[in-house]
C-alpha cells in the first residue's frame, strides 16, 4: 500500500453515562491511502459517524476518545493543540454532514456565525493536492482556509464568500468570483449564488456542502451519508459528481452510508462496522463476490436484486447489539477460514448470519 494519508491505530471512543461508559468504537485499526475511496458501512449505532467526528476531533460530550492514535501524514491528530487543529480542519480534512439544513446552529445570528468562522479558522499557506490532469477543475478551488456548512439565514453566495474570506486575505470581489466557480464545480447554476438555503432543493443544498468541503483542496473529504433523504435520481447525480471530482482532484474519500450496495459501486475498499467494531474490510469487488463475515453476507442478502427473477431479500434475524453488554464473537480471519474459537460454532456461509441477539458479534479485524 502507498504511503498512508490516515492511519488509525487501536482507537477507542466511549460515551459516558450515569450507568457507566458505553464503548462506541472498540479498538479500531483502519487506514486510508492517497486518492482512495474508502466506504464505511454498518447499521445505525455501529460507530460510523462517531468515527468521522473522532477523526475531525469534533465529538460532542459525552463522547470521549479513550485510547489509540489517529495519524494524519504521520502526525497524531489526538495530540494536536487547538491551533494545529484549526489549520488541519478543512485545509487537510473536511466533512460533508448528513443534513445540510440541520448542520448549522439555528439559535445564533448570522453575524455570530460569521464571527465564529473567522475566529475558528485563520489564513495560511497550504500545498495543492490536485492530481495530474485536474488543473482545470482545480481552478475553481482556492489554496487557503476552511469552511462550515451552509446557513439557513444567509444566501448561498455570501456563505461561500464568507468561507473564502475567513481563510484568505483576499477581496470580496475575488472571493465572490471563486464562489461562482465553486457552484460550477458542483453543477449549480450561478444565478443561485444569492439564494437562501431554504430556497434550494435537498440535492442542491448537499452540493453546496460539497463545494464548501472542497474549497480548500483537502487531502481527505469525509462524506457522512451525503445522500440521506434524497431520491434515487438525485442521489445518483451527486455520487457520480463526487466520483468525477475525486478522480480529477486526487483527494481521498471516507464515504459513510447504510447502503452497502451503493457503496460497492463507488468505493475502492469497504469497511463494515458491527456493534462498535470492524467486522470486515476488503476491496469492494472482493467483498461483493466473497464476503468473509456472516454479518457482511447478511447485509448483502438484505438488499433486493434489480434483476428480473433475482433472489428475494432476506432480513437479518434478531435485534441490534446492546453496546452496554456486547457479546463475544468470531474474528474475521477465523470466519474466513471456516473455523471458530474454542467453545464456539462457526456459522455456515450459506446460513442466516448470526446477530447479536444470538450471542455473536464481530470483533477486531485486520485491515491488510
Amino acid at each position: 500500500m502507498p504511503d498512508l494519508l490516515l492511519d488509525i491505530r487501536d482507537l477507542c471512543v466511549d460515551y459516558v453515562t450515569d450507568e457507566g461508559p458505553v464503548r462506541a468504537i472498540d479498538h479500531l485499526d483502519l487506514t486510508v491511502a492517497p486518492g482512495e475511496i474508502l466506504g464505511v458501512a454498518g447499521e445505525s449505532g455501529s460507530g460510523k459517524t462517531t468515527l468521522a467526528k473522532a477523526i475531525m476531533r469534533i465529538l460532542p460530550p459525552p463522547a470521549v476518545i479513550t485510547g489509540g492514535e489517529i495519524l494524519f501524514k504521520g502526525r497524531d491528530i489526538l495530540a494536536m493543540d487547538d491551533e494545529e487543529l484549526r489549520k488541519m480542519r478543512w485545509r487537510e480534512i473536511s466533512m460533508v454532514f448528513q443534513s445540510a439544513m440541520d448542520a448549522l446552529n439555528p439559535v445564533i445570528s448570522v453575524g455570530e456565525q460569521i464571527v465564529d468562522t473567522l475566529l475558528a479558522h485563520g489564513s495560511g499557506p497550504m500545498e495543492s493536492h490536485v492530481a495530474p490532469g485536474g488543473e482545470q477543475i482545480a481552478g475553481a478551488l482556492m489554496t487557503h482556509g476552511a469552511g462550515p456548512a451552509e446557513s439557513p439565514t444567509l444566501p448561498v453566495g455570501e456563505q461561500i464568500v464568507d468561507t473564502l474570506l475567513a481563510h484568505d486575505a483576499a477581496s470580496a470581489e475575488w472571493a465572490r468570483g471563486r464562489a461562482r466557480k465553486l457552484l460550477d464545480l458542483v453543477g449549480i447554476p450561478r444565478d443561485r449564488l444569492d439564494s437562501f438555503a431554504h430556497q434550494l432543493s435537498g440535492g442542491m443544498r448537499q452540493r453546496v456542502g460539497i463545494a464548501l468541503a472542497l474549497a480548500m483542496r483537502p487531502s481527505i473529504v469525509i462524506l457522512d451519508e451525503p445522500t440521506t433523504a434524497l431520491d434515487v435520481i438525485v442521489e445518483t447525480v451527486i455520487l457520480e459528481r463526487i466520483r468525477e471530482l475525486q478522480a480529477a482532484l486526487g483527494f481521498a474519500v471516507i464515504f459513510i452510508t447504510h447502503d452497502l450496495a451503493r457503496m460497492l459501486q463507488i468505493s475502492d475498499r469497504v469497511a463494515v462496522f458491527y456493534a462498535a467494531r470492524l467486522a470486515e474490510v476488503a476491496p469492494a469487488q472482493e467483498l461483493r463476490q466473497a464476503p468473509r463475515h456472516p454479518y457482511t453476507q447478511g447485509l448483502l442478502r438484505a438488499f433486493p436484486s434489480v434483476k428480473p427473477g433475482g433472489p428475494e431479500p432476506v432480513s437479518i434475524a434478531g435485534q441490534p447489539a446492546s453496546l452496554r453488554s456486547p457479546p463475544s464473537g468470531l474474528a474475521a480471519d477465523e470466519v474466513a477460514a471456516g473455523e471458530a474459537p474454542a467453545g464456539e460454532s462457526a456459522a455456515p456461509p450459506s446460513g442466516a448470519p448470526p446477530h447479536p441477539a444470538d450471542g455473536t458479534r464481530a470483533p477486531r479485524a485486520r485491515t491488510s
